[in-house]
């Protein structure tokens, strides 16, 4: 991963949170809980959570809807489905019920 004041970064999503957790640091701050989520503790997550998304046969760019509440848990499953490369159709708890994710569904726990 390149950083440059004057350019966006290069690589991928994945690249840039295995860059940031490489320094370290806190990532997230949840004021509402007291909860905070460090960069390494963020990459470890997602690495298995994308580990365990390609063992279910979620392919690399393939669409997932990722559904959860907002706040600490969001952020993880949020990050966790890009860091394994896929497209997520983003579903808060704020969204529109009448409206179902784009992509096609298939249950993954």
């Amino acid at each position: 991963m390149r950083f440059d004041a004057t350019t966006p970064p290069q690589g991928t999503l994945r690249d840039w949170i295995d860059a940031r957790a490489d320094r370290g640091g806190t990532a997230f701050v949840f004021p509402e809980t007291g909860e905070t989520l460090t960069w390494p503790e963020l990459r470890d997550h997602c690495a298995i959570v994308a580990g365990d998304l390609t063992a279910q046969g979620i392919a690399k760019g393939e669409s997932i809807a990722v559904m959860h509440p907002n706040g600490y848990d969001g952020v993880k499953a949020l990050f966790s489905a890009l860091y394994g490369s896929e497209l997520v159709e983003d579903t808060s708890a704020f969204a529109q019920l009448d409206q179902p994710p784009r992509c096609p569904a298939r249950w993954i726990e």
